[in-house]
């Protein structure tokens, strides 16, 4: 082994020795997340980012951004960049790199073909499960073999020689960490390809950054702090093997990256108001509230102390609850400044969301009128895309449409009386001016018709579902004098004349039916 790197090794131990806890940094704190280019960025790698990112920035340190590109067999073209693209995405901003790892190497040559090396396995085997180990054939040979192997152009690897005894270190998460050596293998550190393996770049790599922490998931060891497993529906680990989506996918499906964040930071850990009483006695609904965070939240609370060591389902109703809060926060203003930008946002969200027949539509609508659509909608819908069940703000809704016929057939009254009833509406809201054509004034003229006509059996919500379906189309969404008012007194009369002419169609047609 080289001076160099017993001198590498030497001065981690001491650092290993030494402990610390999250209330105790003791140097410069240099965290990083070091991806390998073998595929898009998986959401149990965003959240070790995350949490290596919050660590860096509680306590002044800096964030690396560092690629493993060290198996070149397994490297997907492209890769980085989405990896680059999708941590940029998330709202994490990296301080050094990305750099690639750098290339090491120490230990004996082994020159054991794949096809011995499988025979070993096989032979140490037995059960599945049952752990093997390289029986170090090749550690013997002479330095005149192994340049004879050599000249011969026989392919061969490096691999560490691990030394009898055992390891010690202070997991942040964890605590104390021993790991026997006679369980280690001699692991391969230089690849016949030349590149070196995870397991010596890695560690090297960290001693020249200096990083002074290393937090990730729960999966080869000794690391410093072992996230606790993301765990799927089934409780099994989340894994790409098992088609857990990539944060690229979350993305496509209409994920906002603060609530992505948000519900990653909860895997794992409990920030402090799941320890106050106060809040745990309070409904969940209202807890729920709680659980929203923004980034000012995480950074103003996060402690790698309190990150627990069970493993945790990744909850995607809860994901998607947190995308319908953080869909809300982003369109809350507190003054008239604040109130234009919203708009202007929401109203480049439905350009973004919506299909291009309603843009001209999108864009001729006033801020005073797209403000009330925001404010209706930004508290009803979960994702953008859920905008597209609501373009009756725009245009006509469709009565043959899947959605519309199914809330059709549930209306109550028959065709005749639907359109009775819409006839009487439409001449009393052709009473009410222009200026006064608001969700108030037509309450008031739906409650004087129940009131006139309440010998006919016409019920509240009879009325109301009826008016819903000819201004929408869809059964849910605002209250409906509320979407009257905003599409206005000329286009909510249209409409009862379109419903009209359609529940006259429905009758002559179930009449036909009937003969």
């Amino acid at each position: 082994m080289s001076q160099e790197i017993k001198d590498i090794n030497r001065d981690i131990g001491k650092n290993f020795e030494s402990g610390y806890t999250t209330n105790e940094i003791r140097r410069e704190v240099r965290v990083r997340y070091a991806p390998s280019p073998t595929g898009d960025l998986h959401i149990g790698g965003l959240r070790t980012a995350l949490y290596n990112y919050l660590f860096a920035q509680i306590h002044k340190g800096k964030f690396i951004l560092r690629i493993e590109d060290t198996d070149k067999t397994r490297e997907v073209p492209g890769s980085i960049d989405r990896i680059v693209d999708m941590l940029s995405w998330s709202g994490l901003k990296w301080d050094e790199g990305p750099g690639s790892t750098q290339q090491n190497k120490d230990a004996y040559h082994c020159f054991c073909t794949a096809d011995r090396l499988k025979q070993l396995r096989l032979e140490q085997g037995g059960d599945k499960h049952q752990a093997t180990k390289y029986d170090r054939f090749c550690l013997n040979l002479s330095q005149s073999e192994v340049q004879e192997k050599i000249e011969r152009g026989d392919q061969y690897v490096i691999r560490m020689l691990v030394p009898h005894g055992s390891t010690e270190f202070k997991d942040i998460i964890h605590g104390k960490v021993v790991f026997n050596h006679s369980v280690i293998d001699d692991q391969v550190l230089l690849k016949s390809d030349g590149y070196p393996t995870y397991h010596l770049a890695n560690v090297v790599d960290d001693y020249l950054m200096k990083i002074s922490h290393v937090i990730r998931g729960e999966i080869d060891p000794p690391e410093f702090a072992h996230l606790p497993l993301i765990l799927n529906e089934k409780g099994q680990k989340l894994s790409k093997r098992f088609g857990d989506v990539s944060v690229q996918q979350y993305k496509d499906q209409g994920y906002l990256p603060e609530a992505l964040i948000n519900g990653l930071a909860l895997l794992g850990w409990n920030p402090p108001h799941r320890e106050d009483p106060a809040v745990l006695q309070q409904l969940s609904s209202v807890f729920l509230k709680h659980e929203v965070l923004n980034w000012k939240d995480l950074l103003g609370t996060f402690d790698l102390d309190k990150v627990g060591k069970s493993g945790v389902k990744f909850d995607k109703n809860k994901l998607e609850y947190l995308n319908s809060m953080h869909i809300r926060n982003k369109f809350e203003y507190f003054d008239e400044l604040e109130s234009k930008k919203c708009v202007n946002s929401w109203r480049k969200m439905l350009l973004d969301t919506l299909p291009k027949e309603y843009h001209a539509a999108i864009k001729r609508l006033n801020e005073l009128k797209m403000k009330k659509i925001m404010e209706l909608m930004k508290v009803r819908i979960h994702f953008f895309a859920d905008m597209n069940q609501h373009t009756y703000f725009f245009e006509d809704p469709d009565y043959e449409s899947i959605l519309s016929e199914k809330f059709q057939k549930k209306l109550k009254q028959p065709h005749g009386m639907k359109v009775k009833i819409l006839a009487q509406l439409k001449e009393q809201f052709e009473k009410v001016q222009e200026t006064k054509f608001n969700a108030e004034a037509l309450n008031k003229q739906c409650s004087l018709y129940l009131y006139e006509n309440s010998n006919q059996g016409v019920k509240n919500e009879d009325l109301f579902s009826l008016l819903r379906f000819i201004a929408t189309g869809n059964p849910v969404g605002a209250p409906v004098g509320e979407i009257l008012e905003i599409i206005g007194r000329d286009t909510t009369i249209s409409r009862i004349k379109n419903g009209i002419k359609y529940f006259k169609e429905k009758a002559e047609e179930s009449k036909e039916e009937n003969e």
